[in-house]
C-alpha cells in the first residue's frame, strides 16, 4: 500500500514539473501527441532504422544515421529515468524500518522520497530538455516535414532476417522492464534476489567501463580554410574572414541553420574545424536597420568563443580556481590554528577575511560563473575586431531581453532558471551595460563579477541577474 501512495506522490511532481518548468525548456510543446503521430504513420520504418534491419541508400545513410543515433540516445536516458522512478518507491519501502508504526512510516516515507525525486528532477532537467530537443529537431520535426527521408523504395527493401543477436535484443526491451519490476517486489523478503541485483549492476557498470574504453574516437581530415555557405551570409564574407585573419583563426565554417530558436551557436565538428550556425529566425528576427552590424558583432561574439577555446577551457578554470580556493582555505585554517596557540585575539581579524575567501569562492568554483565569464570575455573581444556602431548592437539585445522577461513565467519556473539552471549567459542588461562603458577586458572584473553575482542571489536575482 506504502508502494502505491508513492507512485501517487510521483506523478503529482511529475505533472508539477513538466508543467510550470520542463514544458518551458521544450522547443516543441505537444512532443508525445506528435511523436504518436509520427510512430502511428511511420512506426514499422522506425523500428526498421533502430534495429538495423534494412538495406540503406548511400544519400539516405547520414539521415538513418543520425535518427538511429538520436532514438538509442532518447531510448537509454528516458529507460533510465523510467527505472529510477518505478524502483524508487519499492526501493525507499525496503530501506525505512517498520518499527515505528504505520502513520509514522508514511510520513518519513513521503519527506524522504520527495527529497530523491526533487534532487533527482533538478539533476536531470537540463539533460532530459537537450535530448528531447535534439529528438525534436532530428527526429520529428525532420520526417513530419520530410517524409521521404525515411523512406526507401521497394525494390531495395530486404526481408527481415531474425539473428539470434536481433531477436536477443529485441526481446530484451519488450521484457526488461516488467521482469525488473517483477523481481523488485521480492528484494524485500527474497536475499538471494538481492545478490542477484548487486551481480547484475556489477557486470553492468563493467561492460559499461569495457565499451567506453573500445569506442574509438572518429577523426576526419582537417580542412583548412574559412568557409562560408548561404546566400543570405555571402554580402559580409569578407568581414568574418578579416575577423577570422585579426583573431589568427584559419579554420571556419559558417553557415545557416532551420533551427527554430532565436540566436547564433558556436561547435566543433568532428574534423576539429569550429562551427558557427546562424538560424533562419534569428536572420528575420535582426531585419531592420543596423541588421549587418548586429549580425556582424554576433559572429564576432562567437569567434571570440573560438579564440578563446572555451568550449575545453571553460572546465579547466574552473578545476583550478577550485584548487586555489582549497589552498586558500586550507592557509586561512592553519593561520588561524597558529594564531590560537599564539594570540588568539588576532583570529577576530582573520575570521572575516575566511568568510569572504568562502563566499566568492563558492562563486568562482561554480561552472556558471566561468560560462559568464566567457559569454562577457567574447562580448569584449567582438568589439575589438567588428567595425561598426556598437550601440545599435547593444540597443537591440536589450529590447529583445525585454521580449523574453522571466518575471513573466511561473514562480516554480522563475526559481529554477534563476537557482538551478546552469544557464551561461548572464543578464542581458548587464552584457550590454558593460559594452557601452568598456571595451576592452581587464583582469579585475573577475572579482567585480563574482561580487555582482553574489549580489544577485542576496536581491533574488539569481545567478544571472534576471
Amino acid at each position: 500500500m506504502i508502494v502505491i501512495l508513492g507512485y501517487i506522490e510521483e506523478i503529482a511532481l511529475l505533472l508539477i514539473w513538466y508543467k510550470y518548468i520542463l514544458v518551458n525548456e521544450l522547443k516543441r510543446k505537444h512532443i508525445l501527441k506528435d511523436s504518436l503521430g509520427v510512430l502511428y504513420n511511420h512506426g514499422q520504418t522506425i523500428i526498421r532504422i533502430i534495429f538495423g534491419i534494412r538495406e540503406i541508400e548511400d544519400e539516405k545513410k547520414e539521415n538513418f544515421i543520425r535518427i538511429k543515433k538520436c532514438l538509442d540516445n532518447l531510448f537509454f536516458e528516458g529507460s533510465l529515468f523510467i527505472v529510477y522512478f518505478l524502483m524508487g518507491p519499492i526501493f525507499l519501502n525496503i530501506v525505512i524500518p517498520s518499527n515505528e508504526g504505520k502513520i509514522a512510516k508514511c510520513i518519513i516515507y513521503i519527506v524522504f522520497l520527495s527529497f530523491l525525486l526533487i534532487g533527482k528532477l533538478k539533476e536531470d532537467t537540463q539533460k532530459i530538455a537537450i535530448i528531447l530537443n535534439e529528438y525534436t529537431e532530428n527526429v520529428m520535426i525532420p520526417i513530419i516535414q520530410k517524409p521521404e527521408l525515411i523512406q526507401i523504395a521497394k525494390s531495395n527493401e530486404i526481408p527481415v532476417r531474425w539473428t539470434k543477436q536481433k531477436a536477443f535484443v529485441f526481446l530484451g526491451y519488450l521484457f526488461l522492464m516488467p521482469i525488473m519490476f517483477i523481481a523488485m517486489n521480492y528484494l524485500s523478503v527474497r536475499k538471494e534476489f538481492q545478490y542477484i541485483a548487486v551481480l547484475v549492476l556489477v557486470v553492468i557498470v563493467a561492460g559499461d567501463t569495457f565499451v567506453l574504453k573500445k569506442r574509438k574516437k572518429i577523426t576526419r581530415e582537417r580542412k583548412d580554410g574559412i568557409i562560408v555557405n548561404g546566400i543570405e551570409l555571402e554580402f559580409i564574407k569578407d568581414e568574418i574572414v578579416n575577423m577570422c585573419y585579426r583573431l589568427n583563426i584559419q579554420n571556419l565554417e559558417c553557415k545557416l541553420s532551420e533551427r527554430s530558436e532565436v540566436g547564433v551557436q558556436t561547435k566543433i565538428k568532428e574534423d576539429n574545424v569550429p562551427q558557427v550556425e546562424i538560424s533562419n529566425y534569428f536572420l528575420n528576427l535582426i531585419c531592420r536597420d543596423g541588421a549587418k552590424t548586429i549580425l556582424l558583432f554576433t559572429i564576432g561574439h562567437e569567434l571570440g568563443h573560438i579564440y578563446y577555446k572555451d568550449w575545453i577551457n571553460i572546465k579547466k578554470r574552473m578545476k583550478r580556481t577550485n584548487l586555489i580556493v582549497l589552498l586558500g582555505q586550507v592557509f586561512f585554517i592553519l593561520i588561524m590554528l597558529l594564531l590560537a596557540a599564539v594570540c588568539p585575539q588576532l583570529i577576530i581579524w582573520i575570521i572575516p577575511l575566511f568568510l569572504i575567501e568562502v563566499t566568492i569562492g563558492h562563486v568562482m568554483c561554480d561552472i556558471r560563473y566561468w560560462e559568464q565569464i566567457a559569454e562577457l570575455r567574447a562580448d569584449r573581444l567582438s568589439i575589438q575586431i567588428c567595425n561598426g556602431n556598437k550601440r545599435v548592437f547593444t540597443k537591440f539585445w536589450k529590447e529583445n531581453s525585454k521580449r523574453n522577461d522571466i518575471n513573466k513565467t511561473n514562480i516554480l519556473s522563475q526559481f529554477y532558471r534563476k537557482y538551478i539552471k546552469q544557464e551561461a549567459h548572464p543578464s542581458m542588461y548587464r552584457r550590454m551595460e558593460l559594452l557601452e562603458k568598456r571595451e576592452k577586458w581587464f583582469w579585475w572584473e573577475y572579482i567585480e563579477h563574482a561580487l555582482v553575482i553574489i549580489k544577485w542571489r542576496v536581491s533574488n536575482h539569481g545567478w544571472n541577474g534576471v
